[in-house]
């Protein structure tokens, strides 16, 4: 089987967006990616569609304040195609008390492999699995509504992936939770199993015609973002 590298990293908003270029471009040399979900990157969009050695897939800029916080970044050279973009629910309230657009999900076939860039609202709780969410009802109506919408993408009948901050561990089986959809799909959540900084709420999940084969935390690329860079191999799994 062809194996096909990938990573996720939340980059964090309000950096100086030349330290955050160097470091992804790092990221993705030194664990040699084809592509890479990022999260928190409006604010560096532009200096990335100005680089040479990344394709940007991210929702079109035109009439919307809040697109461009997630995205995917491809190499030149490797296959890319169809590319489309959704808002999945209608934003919510931030615990600061500030308005929050609907979460983006781009989506892009990279070579064999439709992915998507997952970044999912918080705080969220569960109280046991198949227990529905809770949480302020705007934030739990967002989140039920991009899952929901990952569930469908990733019960497609082709390998798919949906890789991101999901601001939840992998083991959490209540309804609607990251390891609820998966196993909804018959897929996997996949843990990094380093619990430095952020921990475990940054990894891909995948249906059953993805398997992940290698899966790790870099640890040294990490110039001011609270999330560290999770890379991983995948290979189908038929």
């Amino acid at each position: 089987m062809t194996i096909l590298r990938g990573g996720t990293f939340n980059v964090e908003n309000t950096r100086p967006p030349r330290v955050v270029l160097g470091e992804v471009e790092r990221f993705m040399d030194r664990h040699r990616l084809a592509f890479c979900c990022v999260q928190e990157f409006k604010m560096y969009r532009d200096t990335f569609e100005a680089a040479d050695w990344c394709r940007v897939f991210a929702a079109p800029w035109p009439g919307k304040q809040g697109r461009g916080d997630t995205a995917i970044l491809v190499r030149p050279g490797v296959p890319a195609r169809n590319p489309s973009y959704g808002e999945f629910g209608d934003g919510w309230v931030t615990v600061e008390g500030d308005n929050h657009v609907p979460p983006e999900v781009p989506r892009v076939t990279v070579e064999w492999l439709r992915v998507a860039s997952v970044h999912m609202p918080t705080p969220i709780t569960w109280d046991g699995p198949n227990r529905p969410p809770e949480g302020p009802p705007e934030r739990v109506d967002d989140y039920r509504a991009c899952a929901r919408k990952i569930r469908s993408f990733l019960a497609d009948e082709a390998p798919r992936l949906a890789a991101g901050d999901w601001n939840e561990p992998p083991r959490t089986l209540g309804r609607w939770a990251p390891g609820w959809i998966a196993q909804q799909v018959r897929g996997q959540a996949w843990p990094t199993r380093k619990l430095a900084g952020h921990g475990d709420i940054d990894y891909p999940v995948t249906n059953r015609f993805v398997r992940v084969v290698n899966i790790g935390k870099d640890l040294d690329i990490r110039e001011g973002s609270d999330h560290e860079p999770v890379w991983f191999n995948v290979e189908r799994t038929r």
